[in-house]
């Protein structure tokens, strides 16, 4: 970095330097890219990632410090939100700012919210809208601020530049902002766009925009796993797919955790509407047999947490008891057993479990053998029974 006193040439040629560094590192990279990319070839392509912010800001953000001492008081101005000072720099002393200094400038009113001198130079300079200016935006939960960069040419699906491309985009860094989640989705935010997990995007660099994932169901698992109740309703009604995210399991997964204890006193089971979470994703296509390694289905995850009334519901929904969990090889007949403290082998009771799933081909035209009563004891059984009798199914003796 240029020491300290130097100039804005000196800072715009040291921002070169390292833009030649990162676009070698860039190619490097090029073939993984190409690959993660034709994945989703038969997408409209995404707009082209932001334009970076000085390097400066990912290293120190206070004006007063900023390494070009005489324009310091220019972006001291900016940050402080004095537009009058702002208006007289670009009248009197244009010809002293360069594009890297307003720039900069932008950034500064942005990390403090300030709307009118960031419009003033937007509107008046036409400076650019960088990556931090976008951050800050995000940081700040800022409506006025995301109008101010639409007008401007701002797209709510390009990409921040940011430490390994973590920030993705503008959308799943507002999930707990309703109001910035509404304006992103209208005006053409993807819901099921987020940064890439993929490993191999680590150490991308400090300024980059990787990989994004196409089919992400990052942000509805997180409206989800935080109860951002409007923001998981908007992501729904703007086409996520909740077939991408994990959205039962997270429902189930949120309230064992209340029910432990483990986030807080102020979370209390009666405070949610469960069946109403579990309705809304369904009515939306939520597959209920959708599973994981680590949760299983949903069905298998309230099972085992003695949730007995959303095991019902769940089953009226078409869930399938017999989908085993990966990481125990168990279902959920296997699971209720356990949680009862019953004995339960799937193997000896083939023929009951297919009676109980209505799985006529494997079903033995018998039904008068025997259930033995520990069979019958299993919290599952008796619910499936229970659901039977009520639909004037035939009983097992």
């Amino acid at each position: 970095m240029p020491g300290r006193d130097c100039t804005q040439e000196d800072m715009e040629l040291w921002e070169e330097l390292m833009c030649r560094k990162e676009d070698r590192k860039e190619k490097q990279r090029a073939a993984l890219r190409r690959d993660h990319e034709s994945h989703f070839a038969h997408l409209a392509p995404l707009p082209p990632p932001l334009p970076k912010s000085s390097l400066w800001f990912a290293l120190e953000r206070r004006p007063e410090k900023y390494r070009v001492p005489g324009i310091r008081p220019f972006l001291v101005a900016c940050h402080d939100g004095s537009l009058d000072d702002v208006k007289d720099w670009l009248v009197h002393k244009r010809d002293i700012l360069r594009p890297i200094g307003l720039r900069d400038g932008l950034v500064c009113a942005a990390l403090r919210d300030q709307v009118e001198v960031a419009r003033y130079l937007l509107d008046e300079c036409r400076t650019t809208i960088t990556s931090m200016v976008i951050g800050a935006t995000c940081n700040r939960r800022s409506l006025p601020l995301f109008q101010l960069c639409v007008e401007h040419g701002y797209h709510p699906d390009q990409s921040i530049p940011s430490n390994d491309g973590g920030m993705g985009t503008a959308l799943e860094n507002c999930l707990d902002n309703a109001e910035v989640v509404r304006f992103l989705l209208e005006y053409g935010a993807d819901p099921d766009i987020s940064h890439s997990c993929d490993n191999r995007c680590m150490n991308w660099g400090l300024r980059s925009a990787p990989l994004m994932d196409r089919s992400s169901g990052l942000c509805l698992d997180r409206t989800v796993r935080e109860n951002w109740r409007d923001s998981m309703e908007l992501l729904l009604s703007h086409g996520a797919n909740p077939n991408l995210a994990r959205p039962l399991n997270g429902i189930v997964l949120r309230r064992f955790k209340i029910q432990l204890g483990r986030l807080g006193d102020s979370e209390t089971l009666e405070k949610y509407d469960w069946l109403g979470l579990m309705k809304l994703f369904i009515r939306h296509g939520a597959d209920v047999n959708k599973f994981n390694y680590g949760g299983g289905t949903a069905l298998t995850g309230a099972t085992g947490h003695g949730w007995w009334d959303m095991v019902e519901y769940l089953l009226e929904q078409g869930a399938d008891p017999r989908i085993k969990k990966p990481v125990t090889n168990r279902d959920a007949f296997e699971t209720a057993a356990e949680k009862s403290g019953t004995a339960w082998d799937s193997e000896m009771l083939k023929d009951y479990v297919a009676y109980l799933c209505d799985d006529e081909e494997l079903a033995h035209s018998s039904t008068t053998l025997p259930v033995p009563d520990e069979a019958r004891s299993n919290p599952l059984a008796q619910i499936i029974e229970k659901m039977k009798t009520r639909s004037g199914g035939k009983h097992r003796d």
